[in-house]
């Protein structure tokens, strides 16, 4: 219903604002800060999302999360085009750009099920080499 919707999104649009106001204690601090979100998210647009686009000395990586293998449940590649705004270069270097190809394989489409399992659901999850990629990036911020 139109209020359950309203519900959930004044709950969602204040855990966004929380993050916001956590990245720019992180930024202001001179610690690292990372936000992520599908790219195609309308989070994108809100004005507290505005305002952490417009700090100085953030990078926005852009990346199609099957390149550090996204797959469903049979392990069809997931496209799942991903944003993360940072302040970390070397998370940048590791990310952006990592797009798939055209044909280079086709691509489970996120909706439905597959073997019991919501595709949307399961493409929550980061896969493991994202993972990696996340930490070494972390851990090498110098």
């Amino acid at each position: 219903s139109q209020a359950e919707y309203n519900r959930r999104k004044a709950i969602a649009d204040e855990y966004l604002q929380f993050s916001h106001a956590c990245i720019k204690v992180q930024h202001n601090a001179g610690r690292s800060f990372a936000h992520e979100h599908p790219a195609g998210a309308s989070s994108w647009k809100e004005d507290s999302t505005q305002a952490v686009l417009n700090l100085p000395g953030r990078y926005n990586a852009l990346f199609d999360q099957c390149q550090f293998g996204l797959v469903s449940p049979r392990g069809d590649p997931i496209k799942k085009k991903t944003r993360i705004l940072c302040n970390n270069v070397q998370l940048f270097n590791a990310l952006h750009g990592c797009n798939c190809r055209p044909g280079l394989h086709a691509h489970c489409v996120v909706m439905g099920n597959q073997d019991g399992h919501r595709i949307s659901t399961w493409s929550e999850n980061y896969p493991p080499a994202l993972c990696h990629a996340l930490l070494d990036a972390c851990c090498n911020n110098s």
